[in-house]
């Protein structure tokens, strides 16, 4: 279970599991390395340093564990902790694109944001958008910013969904709006309008809302989900009209009925 919930950036919960490991028995470095993520992802960053300095040189987890070491003082905004480490990986030997996502760290100044220049590779982008998710996880959504914005536009085509998922995921739908519209402007898709329409149903913006709803259905016309959000959203704006007709005029006999109509439907089925 906790594999599941780590899997899916549920840190606090995975953690919950991770520590039900019974004492006394070994702990596998697979198991203690995914504990001090989440205990990172938790801000208990001293635990988690701890089981981290615990992997030694020749550990096969040793540069993961070194990336998290890293990453755990740069959340902190200790510099002088973040560079040695970066030299250090650098001295590995590390792929072109693992390096070039590395070299973010110490290049951050808090101040201003990276230009769009990295191209990266499909494990480069994977990379960073595990640092992205986590980052915003955190509520660090300048940080996370930061990594989207050194990436080259022409890298992030097939991964504007994904991306607008993890602000989703983290309650920040705000923020995925823009990566939807871009989304949607690149190549549009019956997925991404989906995506949007959700987001604006969830805010509010039931206009919108039904216009995406709309634009999914038209892209693709097979999926029964885009038809029940839809009518889901309709029987929504239509209780909510009827709700204001009823408060201006109470003694109208037609919303009355209306009304009951309403509620009989709601009732469950013998």
């Amino acid at each position: 279970m906790g594999d599941i919930y780590f899997r899916h950036g549920a840190y606090g919960l995975a953690l919950h599991y991770l520590d039900q490991v019974e004492a006394g028995f070994p702990i596998s470095p697979d198991i203690k390395l995914r504990k001090a993520i989440c205990l990172i992802q938790e801000r208990r960053f001293f635990e988690a340093l701890r089981l981290l300095e615990d992997f030694s040189l020749d550990s096969p987890e040793y540069p993961i564990a070194t990336v998290n070491r890293l990453f755990c003082f740069w959340i902190q905004d200790r510099p002088q902790k973040v560079r040695p480490l970066w030299q250090e990986l650098h001295a590995l030997g590390l792929e072109p694109d693992t390096e070039h996502v590395i070299s973010l760290f110490p290049a951050f100044s808090g101040k201003t944001a990276s230009a769009p220049h990295f191209i990266l590779g499909p494990d480069g982008i994977l990379l960073l958008l595990d640092i992205v998710q986590r980052l915003v996880a955190l509520k660090e959504i300048k940080r996370a910013m930061y990594f989207l914005h050194a990436l080259h536009p022409k890298c992030l085509t097939e991964y504007y969904s994904k991306i607008a998922q993890i602000f989703v995921d983290y309650g920040e739908e705000t923020r995925a709006i823009p990566f939807l519209q871009t989304a949607i402007e690149k190549v549009p898709s019956a997925k991404a309008h989906f995506q949007l329409a959700e987001i604006f149903s969830h805010l509010g913006r039931l206009s919108e809302a039904e216009q995406h709803y709309k634009q999914a259905l038209q892209l693709d016309p097979d999926t029964p989900r885009y038809y029940v959000r839809l009518i889901e959203l309709y029987t929504a704006r239509r209780q909510t009209i009827l709700n204001e007709a009823l408060q201006k005029y109470p003694g109208n006999d037609i919303f009355k009925k209306l009304s009951e109509e309403v509620s009989s439907s709601d009732e469950p089925a013998d």
